[in-house]
C-alpha cells in the first residue's frame, strides 16, 4: 500500500501502542480542505491518515506519534484512549 506523505505538525509523543482504529468524517467540502485543516498548526488537530474518495491515502502523523484531537466532546474519554488510537 502506498501512502502520500503530507506531514502535519499537530502531534505529540505517544506513551502506548495503538490498538484502536478510529474513523472520522470531517464534513469538509473537499478532501483538499480537510487536508489543509489537518495540517494547520493553529488548528491543533490532525489524524494519522486521510483517505480521499478516490482511494488515495495521505500519511499525516506517523503511528509512533500521537495525533492531536481538537474537539472537547468527551475529553475524559479522549485522554484515556488517545494513546491507543490510530486515526483515519
Amino acid at each position: 500500500m502506498e501512502f502520500i506523505e503530507a506531514p502535519s505538525p499537530n502531534f505529540d509523543q505517544r506513551t502506548g501502542l495503538p490498538d484502536i482504529l478510529v474513523l472520522h468524517y470531517t464534513g469538509m467540502q473537499t478532501g483538499e480542505a480537510a487536508l489543509e485543516r489537518l495540517r494547520d498548526p493553529e488548528a491543533k488537530v490532525s489524524s494519522h491518515y486521510l483517505v480521499e474518495e478516490d482511494g488515495r491515502i495521505f500519511l499525516l502523523v506517523a503511528e509512533e506519534r500521537r495525533r492531536l484531537a481538537g474537539h472537547r466532546r468527551c475529553e475524559r474519554c479522549l485522554h484515556r484512549h488517545r494513546d491507543r488510537q490510530s486515526g483515519a
